[in-house]
């Protein structure tokens, strides 16, 4: 299954990733969803390509689609 096939209304994050979000906010005042967007950004500056073994079925923070991308996602076409 490659990645951009992939359609999604959220993302569950592992339990490892929600505690390093939770982290990085306490130390830079930034939200999970502020945080996950300037990853986002940055894999994709660098043509980053994320590892499906990422999306876990683990019990950590979701994240709606909404959230992560904004009203960009608006402007973005859908698959």
């Amino acid at each position: 299954m490659e990645l951009n096939s992939l359609e999604f209304k959220r993302i569950k994050l592992s339990q490892e990733s929600t505690k390093k979000l939770q982290q990085f906010k306490s130390r830079t005042g930034l939200t999970p969803n502020i945080a996950c967007r300037l990853v986002l950004g940055i894999s994709i500056a660098e043509n980053n390509m994320p590892s499906l073994e990422l999306f876990t079925e683990e019990s950590g923070q979701e994240i709606n689609r909404y959230t992560l991308f904004g009203e960009i996602e608006l402007a973005c076409p859908q698959p």
